[in-house]
């Protein structure tokens, strides 16, 4: 029994790329401070299910409810608008701009934010300690192993503290000392309030889940 009202619910989607059916017929519902954890052999569709949470994809049919607004079909204004105040993502590559520093890659997530100039140094500063991160800011990304890429997105993350976090096996090709770290900020996220969802086939990743939804089980089918 979820404690809060679902933050992200979806109801009876599906994806299909041409005659390849993915899935059907799957209900997502995540409470604030809850996580999820989509797992299922390769082939399963795991990261389409969480690019179609988060907006990246669109589903073929269902619907989609973020903080009870219906999201399936939205302009590409209001998507964008959700990209910036609502939705975080998490790739396995961080998705950060190589030819940008630290502090570039980090600003960005104060699009919309009333801080500016030097206010937003200590911010900056606190989300880089809470990862770990030495690197200094004029560092730039493609100069960090995968790990610290993984950092960095989270500290933006941190940052932002979005409401929906979507992560793409952010453990993937990460020792386990770092991956361990990973889903530590991953909980610092969810115990400030974010609902998340990970595609992973990282058994950790399962076991830290509150919950799990198998896409090579037949009840997902």
């Amino acid at each position: 029994m979820h404690l809060h009202p679902p933050v992200l619910h979806a109801s009876g989607i599906a994806k299909a790329y041409g005659s390849r059916r993915l899935w059907h017929g799957i209900d997502v519902t995540v409470p604030r401070g809850g996580s999820l954890a989509i797992t299922g052999p390769s082939g399963s569709g795991k990261s389409t299910l969480v690019r179609c949470l988060g907006l990246l994809e669109h589903v073929d049919m269902g619907r989609i409810e973020i903080l009870g607004e219906t999201v399936t079909h939205v302009t590409s204004r209001r998507r964008m608008q959700l990209y910036r105040s609502t939705i975080g993502h998490l790739f396995q590559n961080g998705a950060l701009e190589d030819t940008w520093t630290v502090r570039q890659n980090l600003d960005v997530a104060f699009i919309g934010s009333t801080l500016r100039g030097r206010a937003r140094v200590p911010v900056r500063q606190d989300a880089l300690a809470q990862v770990g991160i030495t690197a200094p800011d004029s560092a730039t990304a493609h100069t960090l192993s995968g790990g610290e890429r993984q950092r960095l997105a989270i500290a933006r993350l941190l940052i932002r503290r979005p409401p929906v976090v979507l992560a793409d096996e952010p453990t993937a090709a990460l020792d386990a000392a770092t991956g361990s770290d990973i889903l530590q900020r991953l909980s610092d996220l969810r115990d400030g309030g974010s609902a998340i969802v990970v595609a992973t086939h990282d058994p950790a990743v399962v076991d830290w889940a509150d919950e799990c939804l198998d896409l090579g089980s037949p009840v997902s089918r």
